[in-house]
């Protein structure tokens, strides 16, 4: 016999013994309070359970028969949700079998008029996590629908995205609040008038905040940069930030700089702005040859390896041509060379031209005196 039955039966063995010894009423009135209670935990503490099991046969169901063609598509990218869903409905039946338990202590029994406040608070707050969640699917799955993009368009719909998920998560926040003040009913006009004026003094010595956010806006209207370009930003006088941006948001731009690191950057904090993401760029190396070599014959292999990586790469809109030299050293020349590329290219074509140069000049007999040297533009 499993040890709840055993104690139900018990519980019940000591009401009738009450009886025949002739307890006083008060004795067993309390011992069937005591039944009640007993049971109602007991139930209580199997629902979560039987839910628990429901919630994973639906899951399983939903998976097998999603589909492309189906409105169950879009259930993958929303499953992430099902613990959260289970912690939800685990706090509603822990909530209500406490209110229930309450309800029959007599001199405790006001305080179950909360049960129900707290499961309404519970279900707006789930309901608000599922809003914002689909909401977002719905935003994206707009914004993405036709994947005919051109660089420029998803970059423009990338940068978009995280903002448009921001500023929704502030409104959501805002109205779970307000849902939550009127279930517990307290009037939000007073609270939020009061909110406004103390966000008003606030915005007086929040000027950096405001700023902040001002030049947000300003770099996504004036379309400075959009996420997957490569920029260097900032200000003179502090450290440079460079690399690929990842994320714009109203107050903060964060920035992998090629290394790895991610840099975050105050919107108010950027100042000049470098673009290599704009329209075209050159990809700049610079190489070393000694002062003995032809540069005639130099020219010619740099411009037959620059002739081959335009045919072979996308990524090269002209082929490579030497600049001229740009400086004269102890025992070499230094030779610039440039080749035009598509905007953030710069890099991986730098290090590609580095390695055919050394691999043409190899095969050429063409000396390199010093390591091929780097200038980005």
């Amino acid at each position: 016999m499993s040890s709840p039955a055993a104690a139900d039966i018990w519980l019940w063995a000591v009401i009738l013994c009450t009886k025949f010894l002739k307890v006083p009423v008060v004795v067993s009135e309390y011992l069937y309070i005591l039944l009640r209670i007993y049971l109602i935990v007991a139930i209580g503490l199997l629902i979560p359970k039987a839910i628990t099991a429901i919630v994973d046969s639906l899951d399983a169901l939903s998976i097998r028969y999603s589909s492309p063609d189906n409105i169950l598509r879009f259930y993958d990218r929303l499953r992430h949700l099902i613990p959260f869903l289970k912690r939800c409905l685990e706090f509603v039946i822990y909530i209500c079998v406490a209110t229930l338990a309450i309800q029959q202590v007599q001199f405790i029994a006001y305080i179950a008029v909360f049960g129900p406040r707290i499961v309404k608070i519970i279900g707006i707050i789930f309901i608000s996590r599922v809003l914002f969640e689909v909401i977002y699917l719905l935003i994206e799955e707009v914004l993405f629908k036709d994947g005919n993009f051109g660089d420029i368009q998803t970059s423009r719909r990338l940068t978009l995205v995280p903002l448009i998920r921001s500023f929704l998560q502030y409104l959501v926040y805002f109205g779970v609040i307000v849902s939550i003040l009127y279930t517990l009913d307290i009037n939000p006009a007073p609270i939020l008038a009061g909110a406004g004026i103390l966000g008003v003094a606030i915005g007086f010595g929040a000027q950096t905040l405001i700023n902040d956010i001002v030049c947000g806006f300003f770099i996504l209207f004036e379309n400075y940069y959009l996420v997957g370009d490569y920029i260097q930003a900032g200000k003179a006088e502090d450290k440079l930030v460079e690399g690929f941006v990842e994320t714009i948001e109203l107050r903060t731009t964060r920035v992998r700089h090629p290394n790895g690191q991610l840099q975050i950057i105050r919107n108010g904090d950027i100042g000049s702005i470098t673009n290599y993401s704009k329209q075209y760029i050159f990809a700049v190396v610079e190489i070393s040859v000694p002062y003995e070599c032809n540069l005639a014959h130099v020219y010619k292999v740099i411009e037959e390896v620059g002739e081959q990586l335009k045919e072979n790469d996308l990524a090269v809109l002209e082929p490579t041509l030497v600049d001229g030299v740009e400086s004269i050293g102890e025992s070499n020349l230094l030779l610039r060379t440039l080749t035009k590329v598509k905007p953030g290219k710069h890099l991986q074509i730098q290090r590609v031209l580095r390695k055919i140069f050394t691999d043409a000049f190899m095969r050429e007999g063409i000396t390199i005196p010093l390591r091929v040297e780097n200038s980005e533009s």
